[in-house]
């Protein structure tokens, strides 16, 4: 790999483990937040649903911005705003505010996976062992948060926490200033232009994928936000 390559491959796994870090800190101190708000596990489900949904909602215009501002400039926007986010949060003193900074931070998530598939599939060259440590990153957040944030929540309270993640976010964020933009290939001759008719038939495998993605979403983050509990 080239130094930039590697350059690329260090920021995109520090920011892939962190982006699903940020979402997974609500489910580590889920005990104490119910404690702290004196509320039940309903209502926090549901604040911990408005960044699962604000995380899906960003994903769709995320793709198109990172064509048009750039994939670099759309990562350092993730990093540092989930990073301001998550440092709003420990001073959340309502269930509204709370509702109000997850959200926040699962909108400036939802903008990372477009803008690292671009990055990593333009920026490397063997793109499959790009796109495997990359991976690998994301599962390594998921598997480590639930005892990194629990740690920090148990020893120095639930607030430490989403402050220690977000200093996280800008650190990486000032390393993800240093990349640069891979130049965008041009497309393949005899492609340009050309537009594919696809029949409406092919609707209803679409509809089916969406569907099983929706179930699955439901199961992976139930279990998610629950079972560290």
């Amino acid at each position: 790999m080239t130094k930039e390559e590697r350059k690329i491959i260090g920021v995109t796994t520090a920011a892939h483990g962190l982006n699903h870090g940020f979402i997974l800190i609500f489910s580590a101190v889920l005990p104490m937040l119910r404690q702290h708000f004196g509320t039940d596990y309903f209502h926090l489900g549901l604040i911990g649903n408005i960044c699962f949904f604000t995380f899906g909602l960003g994903s769709l215009p995320a793709g198109i911005l990172a064509d048009r501002i750039g994939s670099r400039r759309l990562i350092s926007l993730y990093l540092f705003g989930a990073g301001f986010s998550s440092i709003l949060v420990a001073f959340c003193d309502s269930l509204p505010s709370l509702g109000a900074c997850i959200g926040m931070v699962g909108i400036f998530c939802s903008t990372y996976h477009p803008a690292s598939n671009a990055l990593i599939s333009k920026g490397i060259r063997k793109t499959g062992k790009g796109f495997g440590i990359h991976g690998v990153s994301g599962s390594l957040g998921v598997a480590l948060t639930p005892v990194v944030a629990g740690f920090l929540a148990s020893a120095l309270g639930w607030k430490i926490a989403y402050v220690i993640f977000g200093i996280a976010g800008f650190c990486v964020g000032v390393a993800s200033l240093g990349l640069h933009e891979p130049s965008q290939d041009g497309p393949e001759e005899g492609k340009a232009g050309q537009v594919l008719e696809k029949p409406v038939g092919a609707l209803l495998p679409l509809a089916f994928v969406f569907a099983a993605s929706m179930m699955t979403g439901l199961c992976y983050r139930g279990v998610l936000t629950f079972l560290p509990t």
